[in-house]
């Protein structure tokens, strides 16, 4: 099979599968270096007891867990438990810079990530007071998240755009992939895209929520790709029409999304179809690729056409057949897997498997990251991921304020 994972990820048994100008998925002796900054949480996850019913003002039977989390710290531990248990020929250093309070939580996070072989020389330790950043996230019976309250003051407040540049300038020299989360501020983000893009960084933005999906806009420019999910995306769109709509015609062609020749065999769910257009404003105004999640729909990954630019191209894999046992850090994971992909030099296709692989992994799993991860599962699950790709043009007619905002 053309597309085997035994070929695309060949860094497992020294072959080169298809990726960077040479041929190669990347070299396994050549070390690497992801840069994470974002959040570091304590998470508390309280589950319902199957059968039993959340009545609001009431209490519910169920169990309580805590663990570490938080969308760059997830990321972080998503990488190198691919690192030690699946690609364990690639050298690749992750780092996080986040902050911590000067609490006991801010210690067991710290040792946490020590234990999960992430770098925490950027982890800051802020002291007299402030609390170490927290989530509550209640479950339903099915695993979906029902409420969520998040309390990440401390990051939005001590990893101010000077801490960020200090505390990533040693690494930039690395060269490498850096990714940033929601959870920083504004100017935060901006900061961190200007240096990196000063470096042989590329810039991954990982939005976070749908409220702080709009901090990335003043840095578009500068980010490499974005991995918003429905909601995220459609965020994006509608604060970039609306701060900025001489960039987006005002009268409406009423043109939509279609596959431009559509090939035997393509289809190509209506939701990544009309998520082509908003992807196409965000393209528009910098970005290089944007990889939309869709839950149990899949994924697809959006670019201006190398041979045409008046297309994107999609390249759409489908979500992965599982029993959920619960969602979180599911986005994360397929995060994880498609940036890692990135620093091997996988072409698209093969990352985007790769990260709906390891979505696969985390839906399996009560944790946000699997505890239980298995070389060859894995890479089964990567080489049926490819056999389900599908690859197609698709015309933006028009990119109106209308259109892109989905009205």
């Amino acid at each position: 099979m053309k597309d085997s994972v035994h070929v695309r990820l060949g860094i497992i048994h020294g072959h080169l599968g298809e990726g960077n100008l040479s041929g190669g998925v990347g070299s396994p002796v050549q070390k690497r270096h992801v840069c994470l900054i974002g959040s570091c949480i304590r998470d508390i996850q309280a589950w319902v007891s199957p059968g039993e019913k959340m009545a609001p003002g009431g209490s519910s039977m169920g169990r309580v867990t805590y663990s570490a989390g938080g969308v760059a710290f997830n990321i972080a531990r998503a990488l190198r438990s691919l690192l030690e248990y699946v690609f364990t020929e690639c050298m690749c250093e992750v780092e996080l810079i986040s902050a911590v309070g000067d609490d006991e939580a801010g210690k067991d996070l710290i040792k946490m990530c020590q234990a999960n072989n992430i770098s925490t020389r950027g982890v800051s330790r802020i002291p007299n007071g402030p609390r170490t950043a927290s989530v509550v996230i209640v479950f339903d019976g099915s695993g979906d998240v029902a409420y969520s309250v998040a309390d990440v003051d401390i990051v939005e407040r001590f990893l101010t755009p000077d801490l960020v540049s200090r505390s990533i300038h040693p690494s930039l020299g690395l060269g490498g992939i850096l990714v940033l989360d929601g959870d920083l501020d504004q100017a935060s983000i901006l900061r961190a895209c200007k240096d990196a893009s000063r470096s042989r960084y590329r810039v991954v933005f990982e939005p976070t929520s749908r409220s702080k999906a709009p901090r990335c806009i003043p840095a578009l420019k500068h980010i490499d790709y974005i991995t918003p999910n429905v909601d995220e995306l459609t965020s994006i769109v509608h604060k970039l029409c609306q701060h900025h709509p001489d960039n987006f015609p005002k009268s409406c062609q009423r043109g939509r999304a279609s596959i431009e020749k559509q090939p035997r065999g393509i289809n190509i769910p209506s939701v990544f179809l009309n998520l082509a257009q908003p992807a196409a404003a965000v393209v528009q105004a910098g970005v290089g690729h944007v990889l939309v999640t869709a839950g149990d729909q899949g994924a697809a990954l959006f670019f201006t056409a190398p041979e045409n630019n008046d297309s994107l191209k999609c390249i759409y894999c489908p979500a992965l057949p599982t029993q959920v046992v619960s969602v979180s850090g599911a986005g994360d994971c397929l995060a994880a897997g498609f940036i890692l992909g990135l620093t091997m030099d996988a072409t698209p296709r093969v990352a985007l498997a790769m990260g709906v692989a390891n979505a696969w992994e985390a839906l399996q799993s009560e944790s946000n990251v699997s505890d239980s991860m298995e070389e060859k599962r894995f890479k089964a699950n990567v080489d049926h991921a490819l056999t389900q790709i599908q690859e197609a043009h698709v015309s933006i007619q028009c990119c109106c304020i209308t259109c892109c905002m989905g009205e």
